[in-house]
């Protein structure tokens, strides 16, 4: 018997979640209106694990992509937590961390005060053994066994509203650490009351109104949040006297970048590359912001104000005498998963001598437990990065051909690059390696523009179209981008014209719909029959003053579109299994066939040999009767 059954919590029969006898279900329920599917789902599912694209095609909406996507893993992907063996989850919603923690073989205590949320999550872990799930509310919790890591992930921001005290966020802590062994570890993510995303305009994440905490308007028993300083004082308060900053990006609910503390400071290396493109998302709806985040990272960087003005925090604090975490080397990692391959590359910025920063890429598979293997290895390459070139140019609202201007270092890079220079331009190639070879993975130098961020290309064959490779750098750029000047009110379609005639190249509705379909096999393997069309397939049909609006809704269509190619794609072998088959069967049919105009053919033989075969008797009737004949004559 555990330390918690011991302590009179019993396995609820129908759930398998833990609970106390005196415990009623209903009295405490948070919920999103997702519960109930995603318990269903859970429990129907036959691959349970991270990456698996069976739950992946259950996102449809930002609750389910919430609790579904893949990206909620790269929140702790890129930390050794090889030496921890214990975690109590506080708050464990329905179970995306939990998952991850005990994929990696950790001993994990689940612990949220929704029964709905318990259930979801025992039902997604129902295959690890030693992840068990406790519905209790925080402050009544009881456990004599102590952990390595206690996790509060999105968590404390809410004390305010579950713990019945004049000062939630310290009681809520201490309680916190009275479950940490002495050199035990907490964990904290939760968004910045001063986030650049809530002075642009985002609404508040836990109230739903702009602007709403950065004015100090939440309730004395509401959800809110803090700054860097206030959390500073917050932990050392309760005696978590060492800690660790890390800033996810765009936040810490869908994390693509985290940069660490040493990555903020360090000389060389510059927070801009990897924190500029990651826009916030307002998770609720479209926002049309007043200014281009982007733009602003690079000034909030250059002052070194990312500590305060990232939209999230992800802090691993520990007791005096004891250390946070063994120190990361690296400054920065990206995560591109690649839902193509079911892997993630991970890129890893690291500094390896006084000025010398390298860049790692690694690849490894969707599931938590899944090893990784090295993919290349180069230096660090410092420059501007041309997509916040273009997008000042924009925000400046240049002309036409300004803007274009811009991406000049661009084309010439492509251009250099052609594997073929004869011809018209429309029949050009390029090295397949260029796949992603777009304004955002281009950095200026002196210039000149430099290809960074290569991956490997879905494209199968060995040269990509030329137009190909434009066409999707402009309708990037265009999605990209926040405010446009002069091509505000003007349609995608016409308005990637207008660029790419200003550069010099012609583009008609063939070459435009071609280059869709190339991307649709590129992403996909094969184009699409029917469903909702992939996301630049979309955005090329809109208008870019509307962009903002349906940005949010073009993702989930994006996330529709792949599930229905896979799915289709899916089928393809029992398909094609299925036309062996009938081909069989209609092979056999032929034979039968074959046998059966044989036989008719040899009794037709019969019948002919038998109607011309001489008969004696009928000849001599005719000679006879023609003697006769003769003889009267």
């Amino acid at each position: 018997m555990t330390a918690i059954e011991q302590l009179q919590y019993s396995v609820d029969s129908d759930t398998g979640v833990l609970i106390k006898h005196t415990f009623d279900p209903k009295s405490f329920q948070y919920a999103d209106t997702a519960e109930e599917s995603l318990l269903n789902l859970f429990r129907g599912a036959t691959d349970l694990s991270t990456g698996s694209q069976e739950i992946q095609r259950a996102i449809k909406d930002w609750p389910t992509e919430y609790h579904l996507s893949l990206a909620r893993s790269n929140l702790l992907r890129g930390f050794d937590l090889s030496r921890f063996t214990s975690v109590l989850e506080i708050g464990c919603g329905c179970g995306a961390i939990t998952r991850q923690l005990g994929e990696q073989g950790l001993s994990v205590t689940a612990l949220d005060g929704s029964f709905q949320r318990a259930a979801v999550t025992r039902a997604r872990c129902r295959d690890l053994p030693k992840v068990k799930v406790v519905c209790e509310n925080f402050e009544s919790f009881e456990d004599s066994k102590r952990y390595d890591l206690v996790t509060l992930i999105g968590v404390l921001e809410y004390a305010p509203a579950f713990i019945t005290s004049e000062s939630p966020f310290e009681d809520m802590l201490r309680r916190a650490r009275s479950f940490l062994k002495p050199d035990g570890v907490l964990v904290i993510a939760i968004e910045n009351l001063l986030g650049l995303k809530y002075f642009a305009g985002h609404e508040e994440d836990h109230v739903g109104k702009p602007y709403w905490g950065i004015q100090g308007l939440y309730q004395p028993s509401a959800a809110r949040t803090l700054g860097r300083v206030q959390m500073d004082q917050l932990l050392e308060g309760v005696g978590f006297t060492s800690r660790s900053y890390y800033y996810p990006f765009p936040d810490y609910k869908i994390p693509e970048v985290i940069v660490s503390e040493g990555g903020v400071r360090h000389p060389t290396f510059k927070p801009t590359d990897v924190v500029a493109a990651q826009d916030a998302r307002s998770y609720n709806g479209g926002v049309n912001l007043p200014f281009d985040e982007g733009l602003v990272w690079e000034s909030i960087c250059a002052n070194e104000l990312v500590p305060h003005m990232a939209n999230s925090f992800l802090i691993f604090s520990s007791q005096q005498g004891a250390q946070a975490l063994a120190p990361e080397a690296w400054l920065a990692k990206k995560f591109s998963i690649s839902q193509s391959d079911t892997s993630v590359v991970t890129t890893t910025f690291v500094e390896q001598g006084p000025g010398d920063v390298r860049v790692y890429k690694s690849r490894s598979g969707l599931a938590s437990s899944s090893p990784s293997t090295l993919q290349s290895e180069e230096g660090y390459v410092s420059g501007q990065n041309l997509l916040f070139v273009v997008r000042r140019a924009m925000a400046a609202n240049l002309s036409l051909e300004e803007v274009a201007e811009t991406l000049n270092p661009w084309v010439e890079l492509l251009v250099s690059s052609r594997s073929n220079a004869s011809g018209e331009w429309i029949e050009w190639k390029l090295p397949k390696t260029f796949f992603d070879c777009v304004p955002h993975n281009v950095l200026i130098q002196e210039g000149k523009g430099c290809f960074i961020d290569r991956q490997d290309s879905p494209w199968q064959d060995e040269h990509l179209d030329f137009s190909w490779v434009v066409v999707r750098g402009v309708l990037l750029t265009l999605a990209k981008s926040c405010h446009l000047g002069c091509l505000e009110h003007m349609k995608v379609r016409d308005a990637v014209r207008a660029l790419c005639a200003c550069l010099g190249f012609e583009v008609t509705d063939m070459t435009l719909q071609r280059c869709l379909e190339h991307e649709e096999i590129a992403l996909f393997g094969l184009p699409r029959s029917s469903g909702r069309p992939f996301f630049l397939k979309s955005f090329v049909e809109g208008t870019l003053q509307n962009r903002v609006n349906h940005f949010h809704r073009l993702f989930f269509d994006q996330q529709e579109a792949y599930c229905d190619l896979k799915r289709e794609r899916d089928s393809l072998p029992l398909r094609h299994q299925q036309k062996i088959e009938a081909l069989a069967e209609a092979h056999v049919e032929v034979q039968i066939l074959k046998g059966q105009i044989a036989r008719k053919d040899s009794e037709l033989s019969e019948l002919r040999a038998e109607l011309y075969k001489p008969r004696p008797s009928l000849i001599s009737r005719i000679v006879r009767r023609g003697l006769r004949i003769l003889t009267r004559a």
